[in-house]
Parts: structure tokens; sequence; C-alpha cells
């Protein structure tokens, strides 16, 4: 018997609850929001997404750090990276998990516009 499929919070929950082994408690409540904030804009940009495995580089990873751009007040470098490294994290602990990624949402080591930071 298959087990019901997880929704993008419950699975990004369980990421974050993973990375909170290592992490300070400071820094999981700080990827708990960037979490709820990625979702949010998934939920509202791009309804469809349901699944990690519907996820794409452009134009979901792309997208939010656009978005993240535009914001008012902006956000500052520091934020986005803190944001780009998440994201980073994340993508690694799906994969090692097994979860199903289509191809890498962010460029392992070079960020996600590749050579550049944010």
């Amino acid at each position: 018997m298959s087990q019901p499929r997880q929704t993008l919070e419950q699975i990004f929950e369980a990421q974050v609850q993973t990375l909170s082994l290592t992490l300070q408690p400071f820094t999981v409540v700080k990827y708990q929001y960037v979490a709820r904030r990625f979702v949010g804009y998934l939920r509202a940009t791009f309804p469809e997404v349901r699944r990690l495995s519907q996820l794409r580089r452009d134009p979901h990873m792309l997208g939010w750090f656009g978005w993240l751009c535009e914001l008012r007040p902006p956000v500052g470098n520091h934020t986005r990276e803190q944001r780009l490294l998440f994201a980073e994290r994340v993508e690694m602990r799906a994969l090692e998990r097994g979860t199903k990624v289509a191809a890498a949402l962010v460029v392992a080591g070079n960020g996600l516009f590749g050579d550049q930071r944010v």
C-alpha cells in the first residue's frame, strides 16, 4: 500500500527538520520562514506545482529570485544569498532521501546563476 503524497509544505518542513539537526535554532527559524515564503510564492504564481519533481530551475527558482529582487523594501544581497543556500541544502537533502527532483534546481557550487552569486 502506497503512502499518500506529501504536500510541498510537508516536504519542506521535513527538509528543515532534517537540517535542524546540524543548525543553530535561529537558523532553523529562518529556514522555516524561507520555506513558507517559497511555498507561498509557488502557490500564488505556479498553483499547478504540487511536487518537488515538478520544480524547474526556470521558471520556478529563477522566478522566485527575481521576485525577491523586486520586493519593496528590497531584500539585500546577503538575504538573497541565504535563500540560495537554503535552496541548495533542500535540493541536496531531497536527493539524498531519494526524492525525485527534475534536473538541478540550483547549479551546485556555482549558485543559481552559474558563476555569479546573488
